[in-house]
């Protein structure tokens, strides 16, 4: 039985991986991929998985590049929450 529920946004995961500012490239551009990538990579260095061939393991266009960043950093945050690393937003006592 589980005893609290957590949840999760992409956008404030990459904000807080970002040092708490805002991402400067919307997810959806080329730009705004290669910073959230640029990001996953300081956690997961060479365990990252390629976007573009997941996508295409995972059905070529039935699933977006920017979803599968989307995952992974929603996987570190499940990380962080396991290792009570985590933190609510807003940030309460």
């Amino acid at each position: 039985v589980q005893d609290r529920i957590c949840e999760a946004h992409p956008e404030l995961a990459f904000r807080h991986l970002n040092g708490g500012r805002p991402l400067t490239s919307r997810k959806h551009t080329e730009a705004g991929r290669q910073e959230r990538v640029r990001l996953l990579r300081e956690v997961f260095g060479e365990r990252l998985p390629d976007a573009m061939t997941a996508r295409y393991v995972l059905g070529g266009t039935a699933v977006g590049v920017d979803d599968i960043l989307d995952a992974c950093v929603l996987a570190h945050v499940a990380w962080l929450i396991h290792r009570r690393e985590a933190y609510r937003v807003p940030a309460t006592e």
